[in-house]
């Protein structure tokens, strides 16, 4: 699952500013109090053995990152909608990835509408503008939205009241 915390402090690299992120628990750990704040050691690399999870401080409380990892994902495949270039200026594109690569997002700084997203793509670290917030990306994740991808087999339920939608387009 993901969620939203504005981290208030970091150890190491995987990331690069404070404030609101979008985390992925599948990238955490550890999760505890230490002196009032929530701890817990996060990873942008679960898949290498030589990068370790860094220690990382966040306003969420214990019980809301615990309820984050025990949530079920809406869907297994988020639908990125990516500015060419990484540009505002320029056209957009779709971009399919699985919450699986998805490390973490962070707010554009000048347009609260944007955020940038970073998730594993053969191995490595890539990094997209992409014209959804930070809400956005929550909502898409657990009540599902226009960042879902149709072709991965999910059904979309109706959000009002919870039944499945029978002709979605």
């Amino acid at each position: 699952m993901v969620f939203k915390t504005a981290i208030t402090q970091y150890t190491g690299t995987v990331f690069h500013n404070l404030g609101d992120h979008v985390l992925n628990t599948d990238m955490l750990g550890r999760v505890r109090s230490v002196d009032g704040a929530s701890q817990f050691f996060y990873t942008d690399a679960t898949f290498s053995r030589q990068r370790k999870p860094m220690p990382v401080y966040c306003d969420a409380t214990l019980a809301a990152i615990q309820a984050a990892i025990d949530t079920a994902l809406r869907t297994n495949t988020m639908t990125l909608t990516t500015f060419i270039n990484n540009d505002i200026t320029e056209s957009t594109v779709s971009k399919f990835i699985n919450y699986s690569q998805f490390i973490y997002a962070f707010g554009h700084k000048l347009n609260s509408d944007y955020s940038w997203v970073t998730y594993h793509e053969n191995f490595s670290i890539t990094k997209v503008l992409v014209n959804d917030s930070l809400d956005d990306l929550i909502t898409a994740a657990t009540v599902g939205g226009e960042l879902l991808n149709p072709l991965d087999g999910a059904v979309l339920l109706n959000p009002a009241t919870g039944l499945p939608l029978l002709n979605p387009a």
